[in-house]
């Protein structure tokens, strides 16, 4: 069955969509679990549901939630709808804030890492066995994701002096490499052993520390297989490490722009229109820039382009092997010296979708179709933006906004990367976001040309103002699940 696309008009003058917004009580799982358990003497309880749109009055209503024979079933009041029998096909509806029935995700696992500490850092291993969580503490604990049978115990080490603000499995799914607000870098064997007598947790080794940063390391990443690696930093650079020998290669070092601080990154593919233009048109380096050539201890950087997020509000991208300004844009922000422009805090880029996202401190969520930029760009386009001064803004495919809580994560959806129970199918060009926000919503977004951007689903379980600090799915046998990790110390997966 097709997914019914529908999304919400608006008359923002920025082209900016607004979406709804649909809150389930956090623990509505353990109240249906309670009442069909008869642990509630009446048979039955209440649980809230409320439903925003940004301008119109907010509807706050009630499902009833009763134990029958075989079951529950549910009664929805007050404005709002509930549909379906099953955690699979659970959906919530309001007519009144023209909200049609909209999937919401109950988590499958709730994971208790560290509950009386907030979760700064998160990430799942590429093969799905293991996550890792960073703390203000400047420790990290690596837990295996099986609850049963013959697991592993966990690690666990003080592996920075302040706060752990990135982490990044490498794709051995052994390795984990960190960021901190120490200024610092740290690569550690993450592999779990066996699981012993006292199940006691083991220490997580650090295996090589990188310094060189003159301010917070804000984000990190692995260049394919892990021989290099980069860092994103709030003293306005990033830098490019050689983890053979634990250095960096300077001569691939990069500066943002009057020294804007970098408070995200990651890595892409340099854009088709770059690769196909003739070689008499293509952008010299940056003056004073990188070579060409590989440097000593460079591996794999040919074809990366590394895309930032900055503090000013712009996103630019560059050529990893040039150094050369290849895209940048603010956003569709104002300019005005009397407006200052939103801080982007996290970014993604998806080859498999060819897009960008960006999520700003003001809960603004822009969208790139790298693909029809590719499509559209002229020889001259390109040739006129090898400085910064001569840079042209390009505007975002898409933008939304929900409310102002701030955009904390974000991660794009292949074209397989759909939840074992899914239902539906997706149209094969509809991209697919998911989007964390420091006010504790997780929720999916749908991108399909033509049409404005629709809210596909919500994703229930975290308490409002539990900011979730990361996102991720991964695919393992074929099974895509969803993780979160948030300010309560608990990790969810979906």
């Amino acid at each position: 069955m097709a997914t019914k696309l529908v999304s919400m008009n608006t008359e923002n003058t920025k082209n900016e969509v607004i979406l709804p917004q649909i809150t389930v009580q956090h623990d509505i799982t353990t109240v249906m679990n309670d009442v069909r358990d008869g642990v509630v003497a009446d048979g039955w309880e209440d649980a809230w549901i409320s439903c925003y749109f940004e301008g119109k009055p907010s509807v706050h209503g009630k499902l009833r939630i009763t134990r029958i024979s075989g079951g529950l079933s549910y009664e929805a009041r007050d404005g709002v709808g509930w549909h379906g029998t099953s955690s699979a096909d659970f959906r919530v509806s309001c007519a009144s804030l023209k909200i049609e029935p909209t999937l919401i995700r109950l988590p499958k696992h709730v994971y208790i890492v560290a509950e009386t500490q907030r979760i700064t850092a998160f990430d799942i291993s590429p093969d799905g066995t293991t996550f890792a969580t960073g703390y203000g503490d400047g420790s990290i604990i690596v837990t295996p994701v099986s609850t049963t049978g013959d697991t592993a115990s966990r690690r666990v080490a003080k592996a920075h002096l302040s706060t752990v603000l990135s982490l990044r499995f490498f794709p051995s799914s052994v390795v984990l490499l960190s960021s901190s607000s120490d200024l610092s870098l740290a690569i550690h064997d993450a592999k779990l052993s066996p699981l012993s007598a006292t199940s006691l947790p083991s220490s997580l080794a650090t295996v090589r520390s990188l310094k060189a940063h003159s301010a917070g390391v804000t984000r990190c990443d692995i260049i394919d297989r892990g021989r290099n690696v980069l860092s994103f930093s709030r003293d306005a650079s990033v830098r490019l490490w050689n983890v053979g020998d634990g250095k960096e290669i300077v001569g691939r070092r990069w500066r943002a722009p009057k020294g804007s601080p970098v408070l995200c990154g990651c890595v892409g593919e340099v854009l088709k229109r770059i690769e196909n233009i003739p070689s008499e048109f293509t952008p010299e380096p940056l003056s004073g820039g990188p070579s060409v050539s590989l440097l000593e201890g460079e591996v794999g950087t040919k074809g990366k382009m590394i895309y930032v997020g900055l503090q000013d509000g712009s996103v630019r991208g560059y050529d990893l092997s040039t150094g050369t300004s290849i895209f940048f844009s603010t956003g569709g922000q104002s300019t005005s010296t009397t407006v200052r422009p939103s801080p982007v805090d996290s970014i993604c880029y998806s080859a498999d979708k060819s897009i960008l996202a960006a999520g700003s401190r003001d809960g603004t969520v822009r969208v790139w179709d790298l693909e029809a930029l590719n499509q559209r760009t002229s020889v001259d386009e390109v040739h006129n933006q090898t400085t910064f001064e001569n840079e042209s803004d390009i505007p975002p495919t898409w933008c939304i906004r929900r409310n102002t809580g701030g955009i904390e994560g974000l991660f794009v959806l292949s074209s397989i990367s759909q939840p074992a129970e899914a239902t539906e199918v997706p149209p094969p060009d509809l991209r697919m976001l998911l989007i964390a926000s420091a006010d504790g919503m997780l929720f999916k977004a749908g991108f399909l040309e033509g049409i404005e951007p629709m809210l596909l689903e919500e994703f229930i379980g975290v308490e409002s103002g539990d900011g979730i600090r990361g996102v991720k799915a991964i695919t393992t046998d074929g099974i895509t699940s969803i993780w979160s990790a948030s300010d309560d110390g608990l990790v969810r997966k979906y």
